[in-house]
């Protein structure tokens, strides 16, 4: 579906209603997301004032094409479908959604949580707010920990390939990130993202090692609203489109490395892993020691690093992407190195 396509008939069918009941209608952009068209619509259903967040299929060739290559939007839909109403993450009410069969065109209509904030990259979290959001994160991974029926959902496994491209391709995509980015980060940085695209293999197959469930995939703060519905909702975990079956700290390192400056992160990671592990073990998750949780962790620090060479190189440019694409693999680059990420990868990569 496009946005051209909405009318008030197409939302009364979406909410299961006579048209005769929908007035009103108006819709705005929203959001900061890439891959996705996002609108808020306002209507009146029965003369009361109400609204709904829309995503839909976007206008951006290049973007569609990135959506359709890794299945975002079929995984996006059976998130809402098949795995929300399994976890307690607090994520926005399911409406309607629907994906066609060329996993390219689709509608996911969800709860309103505005009044809210959505959180921003490039401004980053306090640290309250990211222990808030590790909290969720636990309720997203602890019920589901080491569920072997994941993997079987057939959604999951629709063009793999295309989103965990090897070596050669992710060599070719740096390349252009390099040379686009020039003189706007450091050398040392970039150092990092050579070592590490030689390994990318055993990146992505450490992944599928080690204890596994729903994993976001993007945890990142644009996929967060701090104090939904005028604060009611502390924190609602959005954009759902890179759902997986797959390593739990990656989503917790990724948004630590993220969320934090350099600075508050190097003085705060340790008790916001603490907090973590502790918060599994109230959702049933036993036999992960602290161990465990910190090697993974830091071999997971990269992951902002491969997301913004990975996604500036896949979607339209903005100024705001690029700003958010360097920001990103500056902080993975200072945190792998703070943690020992590369050394940890290229052992695992010698023994594959």
């Amino acid at each position: 579906m496009r946005i051209t396509e909405l009318d008030t008939a197409w939302l009364a069918a979406a909410l299961k209603v006579d048209p005769s009941r929908v007035t009103g209608l108006e819709s705005t952009p929203v959001g900061t997301g890439q891959v996705a068209d996002t609108h808020r619509l306002l209507f009146q259903l029965d003369g009361t004032p109400e609204s709904r967040v829309l995503k839909v299929t976007p206008e951006s060739e290049v973007s569609r094409e990135t959506g359709r290559l890794q299945a975002c939007y079929l995984r996006e839909v059976r998130f809402y479908q098949e795995l929300a109403p399994t976890l307690p993450v607090r994520v926005p009410g399911l409406v309607d959604a629907d994906v066609d069969d060329s996993i390219t065109e689709f509608h996911l209509l969800i709860e309103d949580m505005t009044p809210c904030r959505q959180g921003d990259q490039l401004t980053g979290c306090t640290v309250a707010e990211v222990e808030a959001v590790l909290d969720e994160a636990a309720r997203m991974h602890g019920p589901r920990w080491q569920d072997p029926t994941i993997a079987d959902l057939p959604w999951l496994a629709v063009n793999v390939a295309a989103r965990r491209p090897g070596p050669e391709i992710f060599a070719d995509m740096f390349a252009g990130f390099r040379q686009r980015y020039d003189g706007r980060i450091e050398d040392e940085i970039l150092a990092v993202g050579t070592r590490f695209f030689k390994n990318i293999e055993a990146y992505h197959h450490a992944q599928q090692t080690g204890p596994q469930t729903v994993t976001h995939g993007d945890f990142r703060p644009d996929n967060i609203l701090f104090g939904g519905k005028d604060g009611e909702v502390p924190v609602t975990v959005v954009d759902w489109q890179t759902v997986d079956a797959g390593a739990p700290l990656l989503d917790v390192s990724y948004f630590v490395g993220g969320a934090l400056s350099t600075e508050d992160r190097r003085a705060n990671e340790r008790a916001l892993l603490e907090r973590y592990l502790d918060e599994l073990g109230r959702h049933g998750v036993t036999g992960y020691s602290w161990d465990d949780c910190w090697h993974d962790y830091a071999f997971f620090s990269l992951q902002n690093y491969v997301v913004g060479v990975g996604a500036a190189m896949s979607v339209k440019q903005t100024e705001r992407g690029d700003k958010m694409f360097i920001s990103m693999v500056r902080s993975a680059g200072f945190h792998a190195l703070d943690v020992g990420a590369l050394d940890l990868l290229e052992r695992a990569s010698a023994t594959a």
